[in-house]
């Protein structure tokens, strides 16, 4: 009671400085709203996050991944900027993750810790990421696969084949696991 929800539409987290949320804000494009209510009296709350995909078809499941902007394009501390990648590499964080299937619907919305992921796609325009949620995560991420309990997982990029089609992993592991008794990713 009393309290004041605030909203950002840029993936920052919400201050007492962002905009006070109102009826009728519209949303006419895919957006990432992140709200959090603050009160004089008590501490502020935590950050609801969500990404809103409007007009966008796909074949495929849609990951959002939502962080401050800092986190990834600051100069100093963002790691998706290319200055010292190598080292920018080892360095994890915080952010959500949201998962969008065909049928429109938003399957989990979950906090995690990311870094990036590879040795050389590192080093291309889009890069790779491994994801650690908070806590495990139980999801069928993986159609046709018995597990569906996952302590990490990947984002993968197409790495090395960037370039081009971005199907040869994919390609290749399939190939593999239909002909193969063995592992694949």
């Amino acid at each position: 009671s009393g309290a004041i929800i605030r909203y950002t539409l840029d993936g920052s987290q919400p201050s007492v400085a962002s905009p006070i949320l109102s009826p009728s804000l519209m949303l006419s494009e895919t957006t990432v709203f992140r709200a959090r209510s603050f009160s004089e009296t008590m501490l502020p709350s935590e950050t609801i996050t969500r990404t809103f995909v409007i007009g966008a078809a796909s074949d495929l499941p849609i990951a959002s991944l939502v962080t401050t902007p800092r986190n990834l394009w600051s100069e100093t501390d963002g790691i998706y900027v290319n200055k010292s990648i190598a080292t920018r590499k080892e360095w994890e964080r915080h952010g959500t993750l949201e998962l969008f299937n065909l049928d429109d619907r938003n399957d989990f919305s979950i906090p995690v810790d990311y870094r990036l992921f590879g040795r050389t796609a590192i080093y291309l325009p889009q890069k790779s990421f491994a994801i650690f949620p908070d806590k495990t995560l139980e999801y069928p991420l993986f159609p046709g696969s018995d597990v569906n309990t996952f302590g990490s997982f990947i984002l993968r990029s197409g790495s090395d084949d960037w370039d081009n089609m971005m199907c040869s992993d994919p390609m290749q592991q399939l190939l593999m696991s239909r002909h193969m008794n063995i592992e694949t990713q």
